[in-house]
């Protein structure tokens, strides 16, 4: 396997740079779908061109992107944040679960480091996607057919499964380095990762839909739709 290694870790390069946009794209999407800002819908554009260039082999500037992020924000509010980061503590470790397990068919290293490295920053956006909750609670507690029990469940899901993707970065933070340093029980802790990243997917799947079913009152299990928000509906269907 040692003569395709350069090639396969060419295409690892290019595989980050289409994997980054492909995230901005969906998070970019999320937020059209709950906003009519102008500047919104301009970031999905910006972030098509990115798309086009990374398929040419071209490796977008971070620091660009988050500062146009940034720049289109003025004009949202915390739920906005909130949609902006919940999806990412979400979608990073199982695109690093994926990677770990292609770095241990490889066998290698760089591959497996690389996967390292998408966990711990995986824990990283995990803090943004937490501490915006309460921002977006504010703001959506009063709605119609939303109630203070429903908000709550979600959040205290929320809280076990930030506390596991601290646990996994914290985790990853040994495992790069044991890998560096080619520790003797490198390896095992390779393994215990993949472990405990099956844990943390549970907690991803349950926070995930609790937190969807808060607006989606459609795939809330067993409970029909408020009489509030059926009555709402009616009102906003045209004759």
């Amino acid at each position: 396997m040692k003569p395709f290694k350069p090639i396969l870790n060419s295409y690892a390069y290019q595989f980050e740079s289409r994997l980054f946009c492909c995230v901005i794209d969906i998070q970019w999407s999320c937020l059209c779908l709950h906003s009519n800002d102008q500047n919104v819908h301009l970031g999905v554009t910006f972030v098509k061109i990115l798309e086009k260039r990374a398929g040419s082999g071209f490796v977008p500037d971070y620091s660009l992107i988050l500062t146009f992020i940034f720049s289109t924000s003025q004009n949202m509010n915390e739920a906005h944040d909130h949609l902006l980061f919940n999806h990412l503590p979400i979608i990073i470790p199982f695109v690093g679960f994926l990677i770990m397990i292609g770095g241990i068919l490889l066998r290698s290293e760089i591959v497996k480091r690389t996967a390292y490295c998408v966990f711990i920053l995986g824990a990283i956006l995990t803090m943004p996607a937490f501490f915006s909750g309460e921002g977006a609670e504010e703001v959506v507690e009063n709605m119609p057919g939303i109630g203070h029990a429903i908000i709550h469940e979600h959040e205290e899901i929320a809280e076990t499964f930030a506390a596991l993707s601290y646990m996994l970065g914290a985790l990853s933070i040994v495992g790069l380095w044991a890998n560096w340093k080619q520790k003797t029980f490198s390896k095992v802790l390779t393994f215990i990762t993949l472990g405990f990243c099956l844990a943390v997917f549970f907690l991803a799947q349950k926070t995930g839909t609790s937190g969807g079913e808060i607006r989606h009152t459609e795939i809330r299990s067993g409970q029909p739709i408020p009489a509030d928000s059926e009555a709402t509906e009616k009102k906003e269907m045209p004759e």
